[in-house]
């Protein structure tokens, strides 16, 4: 009986959370924590970028010392 009634009650504390999450309130934890994702995002582009350069840069110099020698 005791797990039955459960995942009710924990259902019904969820959706009563959910209720009392506004939308202004809903919008703001957003605005948050969309610098975070983006700034992540922009880093981790630019470690990304610098990696692949480095990389070329590498595969090229390779290359190119081959031919040398």
């Amino acid at each position: 009986m005791f797990i039955t009634v459960m995942p009710v009650g924990n259902f019904q504390v969820l959706f009563h959370s959910f209720n009392y999450l506004s939308v202004s309130s809903l919008f703001f934890r957003m605005v948050n924590v969309f610098p975070i994702f983006f700034f992540s995002f922009y880093f981790i582009s630019r470690f990304l970028f610098f990696f692949f350069f480095c990389f070329s840069v590498s595969f090229f110099l390779s290359i190119f010392f081959k031919k040398i020698f």
